[in-house]
């Protein structure tokens, strides 16, 4: 076997490149063969692509108790770094609400309340700039999503003037409007998601839109196949508007409120996504906050970005971030360019297409 040259040892096992980020390692010698099969598989560096979170703001304003309305606003993060978010662009409308999920080059913004209802748009991850049309729902308003490196899954949540149970998806490389998945186990709303490449989780929420009535259910389906929803466990405790983002292997939900006009929570909780059972703790974000905190993630590390206090007449424009493959409470990242509210999140290192 040939020996290569790896920080100034001779050695049969350079460090394998893990993704195609400009922070990601290639150590060793390579031959051009083999930079072309790993470039050809996505995974070899490129300089200047970063592990990039994007963030749609939903209700946001200037200050923190300030009116606060509907915006178009989208921002973003380079995940492996810290600092404050940069404007990437703007939706067609102003909405809240939305879903968003994304591949490893685009990102997809589903529905909302408000301007948008039944729309999808994407933009190209890497660049900055408006927003495309991709296609149509039946209507997709404070729910969970997740994806594949090719498919995109949502829930429906409130559509009309009900809460339903239906699950769609699309896939994220073409366009065109949302096809009919299957059911969730539990009819709700203000749920989050999380995904590995293979299976993808719903997480809580509620079964009306007053928040009533809440739930601690997690719920899972094979991504690429279709079909109902089957029990994986249970949350620490029934939570709505709540959010999720994970690993490969981690997924984490952060924050929600308890019901109803209840309390907001500073609650961090994971489960191993390979696996089915009950939630476990994992620490505290930095700041209590329900409707809805954005969370983006690398296959490393999670951001909770914004959020409010359950009456929602409180927003932030914080940014925390956690390393996910460990425990423990959430570190100050930097912040957002507004106060928000009912905001989202995706990313292009998410656990359902990191390795």
């Amino acid at each position: 076997m040939p020996k290569r040259f790896l920080g100034n040892i001779i050695t049969d096992s350079p460090t394998a490149p893990s993704g195609p980020y400009d922070d990601g390692a290639a150590s060793g010698v390579w031959s051009l063969a083999e930079a072309l099969s790993y470039t050809k598989g996505g995974l070899w560096p490129i300089p200047g692509n970063s592990q990039r979170g994007i963030i749609y703001h939903g209700q946001a304003s200037s200050g923190s108790t300030s009116d606060k309305g509907n915006t178009d606003t989208i921002e973003y993060i380079s995940i492996s770094s810290t600092g404050n978010a940069t404007d990437f662009g703007n939706l067609s409308a102003s909405t809240h609400g939305q879903s968003a999920l994304a591949s490893l080059t685009r990102a997809v913004s589903v529905g909302g309340d408000g301007n948008i209802g039944t729309s999808m748009e994407y933009v190209t991850i890497a660049s900055t700039g408006n927003t495309t049309d991709f296609g149509d729902t039946g209507g997709v308003v404070y729910t969970g999503a997740f994806a594949s490196s090719t498919r995109g899954v949502f829930n429906a949540g409130y559509r009309g003037s009900a809460v339903v149970n239906i699950i769609e998806y699309i896939t994220t490389a073409s366009t065109g409007d949302s096809t009919d998945f299957g059911d969730l186990s539990v009819t709700r709303m203000y749920n989050g998601g999380v995904s590995s490449s293979t299976r993808g989780i719903f997480i809580g929420g509620a079964t009306d839109i007053s928040n009533s009535s809440i739930s601690n259910v997690l719920d899972y389906v094979t991504i690429a196949s279709t079909g109902n929803a089957t029990d994986f466990g249970n949350l620490l405790s029934a939570t709505t508007n709540l959010t999720g983002c994970g690993s490969s292997t981690r997924g984490i939900t952060g924050g929600g409120q308890t019901g109803g006009s209840g309390t907001e929570i500073d609650v961090m909780q994971y489960v191993t996504i390979a696996s089915t059972g009950n939630a476990t703790d994992f620490g505290n974000l930095t700041q209590a906050r329900a409707q809805k905190v954005a969370c983006v993630s690398s296959s490393t590390r999670a951001t909770f970005n914004g959020g409010s206090n359950a009456a929602g007449n409180t927003r932030y424009n914080i940014i925390d971030y956690v390393t996910i493959a460990s425990t423990g409470n959430a570190s100050d990242y930097g912040d957002l360019g507004a106060y928000t509210a009912h905001s989202t999140g995706t990313s292009n290192d998410h656990g359902g297409i990191a390795a």
